[in-house]
């Protein structure tokens, strides 16, 4: 991924994208390997699950000193989380805290304990993929109850080109399929319930860039600074996009003045 600007850093980190290098070299700290303090005293690590924000928007939420869960921020799809094992043995099974209340509400859900940005925060269990991957869709497709052909249903909605997904990474392909697929999590227009389906590999995109670019696309009516659309524009098209995902940006009302 080629280096942006800051201005094009400074608005992905506000949709929390952090995936972008400053102006000046810096370590940037693996977000993968958390670090606690056993009962000993002594320092582990920790490997955390790759997790992936799938809903338009999703809130972290941070512990107060009476137990309950206070907002920090608001992130939008595709935002790659890490997630706490419930053990070291158990690589796949994320930590949840059972019925935790956000601060002045009743209401009680289940969330998970995720790291962002080198700090430890909660997000809604049903607004997450653990052990996956974020992807864009490159081109209108069908989507697939099963993986084989007969999966196939004329009734299913298509998944459309820009949606951000997120992955399975612990579903592999039958290795006698005549398709290669992926199984994915998405939801379907302001539907409240997501959707696992398996779709065609070729249809979907892991590139760092079409993400970005689509994210940034998704947040485009939160620009109002001319110069920040210029530096922005300039910047996402200098990315190596897939055509597809350029075409939604390019023609996109917020961007499309300033495109040369």
């Amino acid at each position: 991924m080629k280096k942006l600007s800051f201005v094009l850093c400074v608005f992905l980190a506000a949709i929390a994208i952090s995936s972008c290098n400053k102006e000046k070299t810096e370590t940037v700290a693996d977000q993968s390997v958390a670090k606690t303090v056993d009962e000993s005293g002594k320092e582990k690590s920790i490997s955390l699950i790759p997790s992936v924000l799938f809903y338009d928007e999703g809130s972290l939420w941070f512990e107060n000193a009476d137990g309950e869960l206070e907002w920090y921020i608001t992130l939008n799809a595709g935002q790659t989380l890490y997630a706490y094992p419930a053990s070291n043995e158990s690589e796949n099974e994320v930590v949840e805290a059972q019925k935790m209340k956000k601060a002045g509400k009743k209401d009680q859900d289940v969330y998970i304990k995720v790291l962002y940005d080198q700090k430890d925060y909660w997000i809604l269990s049903d607004l997450v993929v653990a052990d996956a991957k974020a992807a864009v869709v490159i081109e209108d497709t069908m989507n697939y109850s099963k993986d084989s052909i007969d999966g196939l249903s004329s009734k299913a909605a298509k998944v459309p080109v820009g949606k951000l997904v997120a992955i399975h990474n612990d579903y592999t392909c039958p290795a006698d399929s005549d398709i290669n697929f992926v199984k994915v999590t998405w939801r379907n227009g302001s539907e409240r319930s997501y959707r696992e389906v398996f779709l065609k590999s070729e249809t979907v995109s892991t590139s760092v860039d079409d993400i970005t670019a689509m994210r940034v696309n998704n947040k485009a009516a939160s620009l109002k600074d001319e110069t920040v659309i210029i530096e922005i524009v300039e910047n996402v098209l200098s990315l190596s996009l897939t055509p597809s995902i350029e075409d939604i940006f390019t023609s996109n009302p917020v961007f499309s003045d300033y495109i040369l």
